[in-house]
């Protein structure tokens, strides 16, 4: 009992000690008796002592400007009991401020959190990165290989090409050639690289009026191509100039070469043109035999078929004036039967007309070109009943026989498509010689032709009257506007030289 009073006794001074030693903010040692006859003096001194320090205590408090910082104090205390001849006499009591440890603790453990907390994310941060970087590596790995495996294929294709490819810096000199500049020339690339281009292909540094010459003088980012032979190569090629442009400012920085033998081309080009030529000459022969055929057989029958049924109506004219006429009828030839004989003979000589007429008119080589042109107007008008109106702005024209019988063919082949094709009302045609040219304009007002009929293959009248003008150096052209009418423009050049 007496322990426990004692142990009671101390934990209320020690409560006052506490409140002394927070106020100091320093520790405090406190020790008491606790004989039972001083307990109650203890405690009223205790109490009053502490009061007044309270008192004053409380004052210099709230004169504090951090007063959280003192509520939030903490502090250690010990009760030591001491003994005297294994007898608890007096107890030891201990109180020690420790606020500023706890803080210190606290802060320890919120820096120790917030280190813990940053370091969790710094370590998040840090596998994401990590990841990314990975994936990253990777992607550069892939780019890289898919950058090789690029340039393996550009050098493989870039050396497979039969062309002879150059890269030429601004310089003239090669960047960087194919195989088959190096096989052309029998040679290395160490040989080739470095080396003026004029010099590989000509054999000269400075050649004067080369194809590549004026080709690096441009230095202009524009595409080209011209054909040309080089000293130093057999045959024709076609050399195309690429140029090399800075992809962000377009500045012009060389120029990729490629030459492409064309020589098969060329000899094919050369036997084709002597070929076109041939036929074009056959075709010229052709059409002059086929006129002349029709002239002789125009003159044949005018002449022999025309005088012969000329004689028959005078023979059966004198055969009327001769035969009397008999009045019982029994006579087998009468008046009557001779004057139809003689109309039949008539007819036959109006078809004789027109037939040499239409192989070859007499009247263009009579009256010329103009003068054959417009009669042959008036026949188309009197046989289609179609208005057909001819205009000559030249008073002469002269040409030679070709030429004549040329324009007159094209002319009626025109005319012969109206009738059959145009539908038309209405046909001009005008004649004129203009700077040397003699020009041939027909215009209908049918339902024009089309693109596609122009086009046709099958279309040989058409093809014909072009042919007819490309043979003597002219130009032939139609065109069509659908509901108003079809023209036709045929130009040649007048040849006086050979006028007759």
């Amino acid at each position: 009992m007496h322990l426990a009073r004692s142990l009671h006794l101390i934990r209320e001074a020690l409560l006052y000690a506490v409140i002394s030693a927070f106020i100091h903010t320093e520790e405090t040692w406190v020790s008491y008796s606790v004989s039972p006859h001083r307990r109650g003096a203890l405690m009223k001194k205790t109490k009053a002592q502490f009061a007044d320090e309270l008192a004053t205590r409380r004052r210099q408090i709230a004169e504090l400007k951090a007063p959280l910082a003192i509520e939030r104090a903490r502090y250690e205390i010990n009760a030591i009991p001491l003994k005297k001849d294994e007898k608890a006499t007096k107890i030891l009591g201990i109180a020690r401020d420790i606020t500023k440890r706890k803080q210190t603790e606290e802060i320890l453990q919120k820096v120790h959190k917030e280190l813990a907390r940053r370091g969790q994310e710094h370590t998040a941060k840090l596998s994401k990165a990590n990841v990314n970087l990975k994936k990253e590596i990777a992607e550069r790995r892939l780019t890289q290989e898919n950058i090789r495996r690029a340039k393996r294929e550009w050098e493989a294709t870039f050396d497979a090409v039969s062309d002879l490819i150059s890269i030429i810096d601004l310089k003239g000199t090669i960047r960087r050639c194919n195989r088959a500049v190096k096989q052309t020339f029998k040679t290395s690339y160490q040989d080739l690289i470095g080396r003026p281009v004029n010099e590989v292909f000509y054999g000269t540094v400075n050649p004067a009026t080369r194809v590549f010459q004026s080709l690096l003088s441009e230095q202009s980012p524009t595409r080209k191509r011209t054909e040309a032979q080089f000293p130093r190569l057999a045959g024709w090629f076609e050399v195309t100039r690429h140029p090399i442009t800075s992809p962000k400012r377009g500045a012009f920085q060389g120029t990729v070469y490629t030459l492409t033998d064309i020589s098969e081309r060329k000899r094919t080009e050369k036997q084709l043109q002597a070929s076109y030529k041939q036929l074009r000459a056959l075709s010229t022969h052709l059409q002059s035999v086929r006129e002349e055929e029709r002239k002789c057989v125009a003159r044949e029958i005018h002449d022999e078929l025309g005088q012969v049924l000329t004689s028959l109506k005078l023979d059966l004219s004198r055969l009327a004036n001769q035969l009397p006429e008999i009045s019982n009828g029994t006579s087998s030839l009468s008046q009557g039967q001779i004057a139809a004989m003689s109309k039949h003979v008539d007819t036959a000589l109006l078809s004789v007309r027109r037939i040499s007429t239409s192989l070859r008119p007499e009247v263009l080589d009579h009256f010329g070109l103009a003068a054959a042109m417009e009669w042959q107007a008036q026949e188309f008008q009197n046989r289609t009943r179609t208005r057909c109106e001819f205009t000559a702005l030249s008073e002469s024209i002269d040409l030679d026989q070709e030429r004549r019988t040329v324009m007159f063919r094209i002319l009626q082949e025109t005319l012969t498509n109206v009738a059959r094709h145009a539908q038309a009302t209405k046909v001009s045609i005008g004649l004129q010689e203009t700077a040397g040219n003699l020009v041939l304009r027909v215009t209908d007002n049918g339902r024009g032709i089309t693109e596609s009929e122009i086009s046709d293959v099958s279309s040989l009248g058409l093809l014909g009257m072009q042919e007819r003008a490309f043979l003597l150096g002219g130009e032939f052209h139609i065109k069509g506007v659908q509901g108003k009418g079809t023209t036709v423009v045929v130009q040649i050049p007048i040849d006086r030289s050979g006028c007759n």
